[in-house]
This record gives C-alpha cells, structure tokens and sequence, in this order.
C-alpha cells in the first residue's frame, strides 16, 4: 500500500532537514576517520624505517610503541569501516566522535611516556595529536564549546604523560621536570584555544553559507538542475508546508534581455492551468538582485532521463 500524502517525508520537512545534518555530519566524521588513518600509517612507516636506518637510535620501548601504533591503525580502521559503515543517529555520531578524539588522545598519551628515553620522541606524541585535533576542526563541523571540550580530553594525556615523565623518570630530561611539565601544559592550552577559535570561524562562516541560501521567505535545498536561464532548487517555505521549487536567475546573468525573458517566462507559466503543468506561487528577487520564481514541486525523473529509459515520447 504507498504511503498516504500527509505521512510522506517531503523535501522541506523538518525530518528532512534533520537528516540532511546527520548525513552531512556522518560524512564528515567519516572522511576524519580515514584521515586520521592515513596519518597513522604514515608516521608507523616513518618510524620503522628510521629505526631500521639507524638502529643505534631505537628505545627499549620500540616494540611497546610499534604496538601501540598498530592498535591505533587498527582502531581507527574499525571505526572507519565498521561504526560509520550504515547510518548512525545524531546522539551515536555524537559519541563516535568523541570516541576517536579520545582513543586517539590516549594513544599518543601512553606514546609520551613511553618515549622518555628521548625528548624529541615526546615531542611528536604532542605534534600528532595536535595533527588530530586540528584536522577534527577542519573536517567535523562543531560548535567551540564542544571543540574546547573534545580538545581538552585530546591533549591532556599526552600533558600527563609528560608530566609523568618529569615525575618518575627527570633524570631523561634536560631541562627541570617542573619546566618541561608546565612547558606541555601550556603547548596543550595554545592549541585548544586556537582549535576552539578555528571552529568558532568556521561554524560560523557555515551558518553564513546556509543563510545566504535564504530568497524571502524561502530557504534553497539541492540543486535540481540549471541551464541557460538559470538553475532551479528544491526549497521549503517558512510557514506554508508544501513542496517547493525555486527557479533563479543570478545578478550575473540578470541583462535586460534575460530578465524580459525570464518575466515572460513567469507570466506564460502562471497563466497555465493544464493538470499537466506546475503552478507558480510566487515571484521576487533578493536584496541581492537574484531574481526568482516559486512553482510546484513535482518529484520525479527529469525528460533526458525518461528518454534513456523509455525512448522517445510520442
């Protein structure tokens, strides 16, 4: 039996546009997942070529670190390819997140300490989780308290693990413990102020994004198509609850010909009353000098498409 009208999920709905955002933030989650990934590998394969070049270099805890590395690769492999494999709710894409930035921390955490016998070691363990709390604000979109936060949870256990450093093995150190501790504390600080800043920007430059896909009282959805004239656009209606489409013309295109064109394209359309026609709804133009039509939303496939399936029309 199809689904009755009034219980089919439209274009416009809030239903829609709530899994809009959850496959946009699942996409992203995704692609931070694999690139975090690709890193691991990367810096595992530096390793153990730098370590084979230069054997004299290799620390008592290489085959704990090597390991270490390996479980993250593996990880980030599960969470990749297992967790965001099918689609996940807001709240489990929520906890995934938090997931990764987490284990990852904690990795290179137990990595710092592992890496006492050499400072510069300790170094990178604070260089790759920077890598990953930096590349989250550049791939997963998020607010900068929730950025400050999972920042947070990244970067303190590598600052434990060189604090442990400085408590149970100073005599590796080269400088006081009390310095080399407090100097990763505020290395730690730096970068979950400037993430929490970076995300703020950003999730602010995305708000301004969708508001500019404001026309009136219409907010754009996908694109449908475009040609000559212009490019049309699913979009909804801030109070009246019926599928809509958006046909618009951009200032760059906006001559005197093309707008007569377009005008008496509104006209002849509105003045259609055939079953077989959309009808127009509305008709105006931006503060930005887009100008647009709304007409009825009609799902389907478009003519190039029928063509190819059914052959020509008669």
């Amino acid at each position: 039996m199809p689904t009755p009208p009034e219980q089919r999920a439209t274009p416009w709905s809030p239903q829609t546009r709530t899994e809009d955002t959850r496959s946009f933030y699942q996409e992203r989650l995704s692609l931070f997942s694999k690139m975090m990934f690709l890193i691991y590998i990367v810096f595992l394969v530096l390793v153990m070529s730098i370590y084979s070049i230069y054997p004299g270099i290799v620390p008592s805890t290489a085959s704990l670190q090597l390991g270490l590395g390996g479980g993250g690769i593996a990880m980030l492999a599960f969470i990749w390819r297992v967790l965001l494999k099918k689609p996940r709710t807001l709240d489990e894409l929520f906890y995934i997140d938090t997931l990764i930035v987490i284990s990852v921390g904690l990795n290179f955490g137990i990595d710092c300490y592992l890496s006492y016998e050499r400072e510069a070691n300790m170094w990178s363990s604070f260089i790759m989780t920077t890598f990953m709390v930096f590349g989250r604000v550049l791939y997963v979109p998020s607010t900068a308290r929730r950025t400050a936060v999972l920042s947070s949870l990244a970067m303190a256990p590598v600052a434990l693990g060189a604090a442990a450093v400085a408590a149970f093995r100073p005599d590796y150190l080269t400088v006081p413990g009390i310095v080399w501790a407090g100097g990763c504390t505020v290395y730690g600080a730096i970068t979950v102020v400037l993430a929490a800043v970076g995300s703020r920007v950003i999730y602010g430059l995305r708000k301004q994004v969708r508001d500019a896909q404001q026309l009136g009282q219409y907010t754009l959805g996908r694109k449908i198509g475009e040609g000559g004239m212009g490019a049309v656009y699913e979009a909804h209606h801030a109070l009246l609850r019926r599928p809509t489409a958006i046909k618009l013309l951009p200032p760059t295109k906006a001559g005197a010909d093309n707008l007569v064109r377009f005008e008496r394209e509104v006209q002849i359309t509105a003045e259609l009353s055939h079953p077989n026609t959309v009808a127009v709804f509305d008709y105006g133009h931006s503060p930005e000098g887009v100008f647009y039509y709304a007409m009825e939303y009609l799902d389907g496939v478009d003519l190039e498409t029928l063509i190819q399936v059914d052959g020509a029309q008669h």
